[in-house]
C-alpha cells in the first residue's frame, strides 16, 4: 500500500496540471478569439465606409458622364448645323 501512494500522488498531480493547462489554454483561446473578432469588426466597418464613399464617387462620375454626353450631343448638333450652312 505504501508503494502505491507516491504513484497515485504523482499521477493526480500530473492530471491536475494537465487540467489546469487545458483551462488556462482555453481562456487564452477565448481572449484571442475575442480580440480577433473585434479587429475583424473594425476592419469590416472601415471597409463598409470606404465602399460607401466609393459608391458615392461612382454615382457622381456617372452623373457627370450623363451630363457630358448630353453636352456632346448638343455640340454635335451645333456642328452639323454649321456644316449645313456652308
Amino acid at each position: 500500500m505504501h508503494d502505491i501512494a507516491p504513484l497515485v500522488t504523482s499521477t493526480v498531480v500530473i492530471f491536475v496540471g494537465i487540467l489546469a493547462g487545458i483551462l488556462f489554454n482555453q481562456r487564452a483561446i477565448d481572449k484571442l478569439e475575442s480580440t480577433v473578432n473585434t479587429r475583424i469588426d473594425k476592419l469590416e466597418s472601415r471597409m463598409e465606409n470606404r465602399m460607401d464613399r466609393l459608391e458615392s464617387r461612382i454615382d457622381r462620375i456617372s452623373a457627370d458622364m450623363v451630363e457630358f454626353f448630353k453636352m456632346l450631343s448638343r455640340h454635335e448638333e451645333a456642328i452639323e448645323t454649321l456644316k449645313k450652312r456652308q
